[in-house]
């Protein structure tokens, strides 16, 4: 979904600034977007969450200080961790981590959850507790799913007894996952099959891309359920069946034996690998890693080995400047906000001022945006300013970072980005 807009008013026809793909420093974008499918119990949960997330120190080692957010479902069989299978001590850490942005999924209500009377309980402790939420991944096939022809749910359907869109997308859900994985490495950038073929397994990797390519084949051929794989989309904004708008995504997973394959706590590193990580970079491609770091099979500790190696592999990355690792929630709501956003360029005297206009939002219209909708845009322009400014229209000016490209023949010019801060729990 690239549909970059601006209104533009200049001293210098040649120089019109545009909007970067990916926020500079950085040479491409990562969220992890982990399931909670078996996580074992609360322990667990909060531990991975502060290993990958927090710089404190946890069970096993010190935690690698990225931007990490986890799922959450409410309603589930006595065993499964889940929101209401906790103490209330348990609970109010969940609804803190909600609220300072670490838990960013809704991955659906949960297996025990069939009527719109648990859900309305659902919303009203989460509403009660200002707990705002804005990803929403289906579940296996559960009824509170919003899919239709992969996880098969009605909870976009009104006279459904599951119906609750109109719930949650009034807490803050607009980014949905029903159900779509590629084994595509990165997405936002045309296809590209590199990186899945694996020499010490070619007749199964070469049938992992045979199947990608069978995906987008039958896209080409009208197929609505692979329609994103034909132009490798990450996002596409979707009606659903109560003709309210949202934002549905793709996730991938780039093991050599499918996109089912290795999507747990003890295999992550055979997905989160340098081959994975150099071929996401020199595609400049932006992705959503599909994953399950709940399931640690027999290990008793949540922080696996395997999540140790990949994570501190990932944490390299992150820091030497190459690959922005931020939450699902934080990477959608860049893109969706870098694609539709609307602003005026001046350049004069070597001063560049762009004033932020507006967002063309196609679920709630035109708008204004909020700060924390802008952070990470990056224009660039041709040329060493010496002088840049981004503001609103209000006149308030953002807090910017200016870095030069091409010898210094291209100014870029990024809102900063502000790095999520771990509470205290």
């Amino acid at each position: 979904m690239q549909n970059y807009r601006q209104k533009t008013k200049m001293t210098i026809s040649q120089s019109k600034a545009q909007i970067e793909r990916i926020p500079a420093p950085y040479k491409a974008m990562l969220a992890i977007s982990s399931d909670l499918d078996e996580t074992p119990d609360f322990n667990h949960y909060l531990e991975l969450i502060k290993f990958i997330a927090s710089d404190k120190p946890t069970a096993s080692t010190k935690g690698l200080n990225l931007e990490f957010a986890n799922s959450i479902y409410f309603d589930m069989p006595e065993g499964s961790f889940s929101y209401r299978n906790v103490s209330g001590k348990e609970r109010e850490i969940i609804r803190i981590l909600i609220r300072s942005g670490y838990v960013d999924t809704i991955h659906s209500f949960g297996e025990l959850t069939t009527t719109r009377k648990q859900i309305e309980h659902t919303i009203n402790e989460l509403n009660k507790h200002n707990c705002q939420l804005a990803v929403w991944s289906d579940h296996r096939k559960v009824p509170t799913n919003l899919g239709r022809d992969i996880t098969a749910g009605t909870g976009d359907i009104p006279t459904s007894e599951t119906y609750h869109f109109d719930l949650t997308s009034a807490i803050g859900v607009k980014y949905l996952w029903r159900g779509r994985v590629t084994s595509v490495i990165g997405q936002d950038v045309p296809l590209d099959y590199a990186g899945i073929f694996n020499r010490s397994y070619p007749l199964t990797s070469a049938r992992t891309i045979i199947k990608e390519k069978t995906k987008r084949l039958l896209a080409t051929l009208g197929n609505k359920k692979y329609a994103m794989h034909k132009h490798n989309q990450l996002i596409r904004k979707i009606t659903l069946r109560d003709n309210r708008n949202a934002y549905e995504f793709i996730r991938f997973n780039p093991h050599w034996a499918g996109v089912s394959s290795a999507d747990t706590a003890y295999q992550i590193d055979q997905v989160i690998t340098k081959n994975m990580l150099d071929t996401l970079i020199r595609r400049k491609a932006i992705g959503i890693l599909y994953t399950h770091l709940g399931k640690i099979g027999s290990y008793k500790s949540a922080v696996t080995p395997q999540i140790i190696n990949a994570f501190e592999l990932l944490a390299d990355y992150y820091h030497r400047n190459e690959l922005l690792v931020t939450t699902p929630a934080k990477l959608l709501r860049y893109v969706s906000t870098r694609d539709q956003l609307i602003f005026n360029t001046q350049l004069q005297n070597n001063k560049l001022t762009i004033t932020i206009d507006s967002i063309d939002d196609p679920i709630a219209g035109v708008r204004m945006p909020e700060y924390c909708e802008l952070q990470g845009i990056t224009f660039s322009i041709a040329g060493n300013i010496e002088q840049t400014e981004v503001k609103l229209t209000t006149g308030e000016a953002l807090p910017t970072k200016t870095y030069t490209k091409n010898n210094g023949n291209k100014t870029l010019i990024a809102v900063e980005w502000n790095k999520l801060e771990f509470p205290d729990v």
